[in-house]
């Protein structure tokens, strides 16, 4: 975050009393983003606001580096609101979620899956093996982790195959990052490691009661390695004495499973499980005609131990470690530094009646390949889904096919007449997109949540905090 300046909280302000008037700030500067188009005069008030309101959080008694971290991220809510009301196509604003495979392989070969062994599919994917070099990931830490809210460490990979795993949840955990892994859970590892590592979600991929049922779909995994390792963590957790991480298992159902939803949502109850998931996966039958996906009565989430947590002592900013040269460089560099680019990026016009897609503006993934990606989709050949590698210095969100996705959106003409100079057989994917997932970390119930818990204070009333992670429907 950027030094605040020498302007202290308003008088009557002090540790422990909420500031109207830094709420006021945030309001205004909200109010401006919605109201105008300008980009240069709204990240100039974004400088100073980010300042100000750095500053009254320290009056309000925040530690120094947590009071720029919040600053930091809560500006950020509203540069990226006003790019994203506004259709703009190049970005000061940086990614609430980050989604990051910190290896590319996985030991199953699941229907459907880019990793399934039909060789009919095996080879429509672009997808190559690999593990995530670290100077990559924290340099993408580096750059994203003090302005976002939410690291989802797992997309097409296995994440528990890389053993630094729990070593890059406490890197994130660095940066105060809500940190979720999905894992099919087939894999022995560090249990210890894993459950203090900080990680606050745990997402079970197991899709049965019997290893006959479950092998059916998840091929090459063993439940009772699955159950094991249950065991283990809820375990280590308990003698760990952290509520950490919190566990749930999500069960997709298909024709051959729907019978053995209820046993294995008694097994997870008497495991200690938190929560128990029922889903309807996407179809598979194109590469597996025999698995076949199907509905259960029993769809929805399931809570099994209503008391459970998922926040601990290292989602604390005021007695958390920090990554606090991270966060000073982010909170010194002005706004328009993020935006980069000539001094035309500056004067796009407000398009704010034209389509957009959220995760152009939410979410930023990367591989273990250092790739660049817009979304969760896998990438086919012959699709034009990887938007470049990792840049070598800074501006990742603003790569030209990110620029371009979102042009796609926001003026169609100006984006088919500059695709067909550019001569390229296929556009970026984005422009010819026509699905819809849900962000893994959400905006209005994840964003919105940790803004919350991370303000015991209530600096930022409800109203507000509602307001700044309401963002309207994107298409």
């Amino acid at each position: 975050m950027r030094e605040p300046s020498a302007a202290a909280a308003p008088s009557g302000a002090g540790p422990g009393s909420p500031s109207p008037s830094l709420a006021a700030r945030v309001e205004d500067l909200l109010g401006l983003a919605l109201a105008s188009p300008d980009k240069r005069g709204l990240l100039e008030a974004a400088d100073r606001a980010m300042a100000a309101l750095a500053g009254g959080l320290e009056h309000e008694g925040h530690r120094p580096v947590f009071a720029r971290l919040l600053a930091l991220r809560v500006i950020n809510l509203v540069v990226a609101r006003h790019h994203f009301h506004h259709r703009h196509t190049t970005l000061a604003s940086r990614p609430f979620q980050l989604m990051l495979d910190p290896v590319n392989n996985c030991h199953l070969s699941c229907p459907g899956c880019l990793h399934t062994s039909n060789p009919a599919f095996s080879g429509a994917f672009d997808w190559p093996g690999g593990r995530l070099a670290m100077a990559d990931y924290d340099r993408f830490l580096a750059e994203h982790g003090p302005l976002a809210f939410g690291l989802v460490l797992y997309n097409w990979g296995e994440p528990l195959l890389d053993r630094r795993t729990p070593d890059l949840v406490r890197r994130a955990k660095r940066h105060l990052l809500h940190v979720c892994l999905s894992t099919n859970f087939s894999v022995r590892f560090d249990v210890d490691a894993l459950v203090g590592s900080g990680l606050n979600f745990l997402f079970l991929s197991i899709d049965g009661a019997t290893q006959a049922t479950y092998a059916k779909f998840r091929r090459g995994g063993d439940l009772e390695l699955c159950l094991d390792n249950i065991r283990r963590v809820l375990e280590a957790r308990r003698r760990l004495g952290s509520g950490l991480p919190f566990v749930l298992w999500r069960y997709l159902t298909f024709e051959h499973n729907l019978h053995e939803v209820e046993p294995a949502m008694a097994l997870a109850r008497e495991l200690g499980v938190d929560q128990f998931s029922v889903t309807t996966p996407f179809a598979v039958d194109w590469d597996d005609p025999e698995v076949r996906a199907a509905r259960s009565p029993l769809e929805g989430t399931h809570v099994l131990r209503p008391d459970a947590v998922f926040k601990g002592p290292l989602d604390d900013g005021d007695s958390a470690e920090l990554d606090e040269e991270a966060i000073e460089r982010e909170f010194r560099r002005p706004w328009r530094e993020r935006l980069g680019g000539p001094e035309s990026a500056l004067d796009e016009p407000s398009r704010a009646s034209s389509p957009a897609c959220a995760w152009l503006y939410q979410n930023l993934t990367l591989d273990a390949r250092a790739r660049l990606f817009p979304c969760c989709m896998a990438p086919e050949v012959g699709r034009h889904k990887v938007y470049g590698p990792l840049p070598g210095e800074r501006g990742a969100f603003n790569v030209d096919d990110f620029r371009r996705s979102r042009l796609a959106f926001a003026d169609r003409p100006a984006f088919e007449s500059e695709h067909a100079r550019s001569g390229e057989a296929a556009p970026p994917y984005c422009a010819v997109c026509t699905e819809k997932p849900e962000l893994t970390y959400t905006l209005e119930r994840d964003v919105r949540r940790d803004l919350r818990l991370a303000d015991p204070r209530a600096t930022f009333p409800d109203d507000l905090v509602r307001r700044l992670t309401e963002w309207p429907p994107s298409r």
